[in-house]
């Protein structure tokens, strides 16, 4: 009991004045050092697998904006090809130059605002991470209340502010996740449509034939 009210004093309240993050974790059924130090290791592993969840689920959406860039760049390095031909009319060469144009264009607008956001979330995963990994190491080595408080403390600072993804946002992520897939599963089929009529580029069908506009 001593202890547990040791580390509770150390912690002060938790938010909204309820109890304390050390608290709650000494609230389990073994009130000595190594069972509260068992109870906030687990925490804190759980919180180590939350955040790799949720990198791994933004990782895998950020695989998808990337692989739809590679395949407007592919669009763009046909039409790209196309230009280094010596037969292509002056309208041929600025009907190319147009599309190389709105293909960028479509990055601009489309990819690179949702690769930039996932990249940044990615960072800021890995560097909780290498955070929760030391307030871990810090806690496994603690060998009494004061040594234990510091991590704990600090780890309480990172969920108040969510600093760090919980299970909540790894559920958020991967519904983003299913609606990114959707955007760029669309996006691709239009830009293979248009590699497509890049390979025919500059013929033209003749009319009625029902090719691409």
């Amino acid at each position: 009991k001593a202890l547990t009210e040791g580390l509770s004093a150390l912690s002060g309240k938790g938010p909204g004045g309820g109890p304390s993050y050390l608290d709650q974790i000494a609230s389990g059924t073994d009130g000595s050092f190594s069972g509260i130090q068992s109870r906030a290791l687990d925490e804190l592993d759980r919180a180590l697998r939350s955040e790799t969840d949720f990198r791994t689920v933004v990782n895998g959406s950020l695989n998808t904006v990337v692989g739809a860039e590679n395949l407007i760049l592919s669009l763009m390095a046909c039409y790209q090809g196309k230009l280094a031909s010596p037969t292509l009319t002056s309208l041929e060469r600025t009907t190319a130059q147009n599309r190389i144009n709105q293909a960028s264009s479509t990055i601009a607008a489309q990819v690179n605002p949702l690769r930039q956001n996932l990249t940044s979330e990615i960072n800021s995963s890995n560097l909780n991470t290498a955070r929760l990994t030391i307030l871990r190491d810090e806690a496994s080595r603690a060998v009494n209340a004061t040594e234990l408080d510091p991590p704990l403390q600090e780890y309480r600072r990172l969920q108040q502010n969510a600093l760090i993804h919980d299970v909540a946002e790894v559920f958020d992520a991967q519904q983003r996740g299913r609606d990114i897939t959707s955007q760029m599963d669309s996006l691709n089929q239009t830009t293979r449509a248009q590699i497509n009529e890049c390979r025919d580029f500059p013929n033209i069908p003749a009319p009625g034939a029902g090719g691409p506009n």
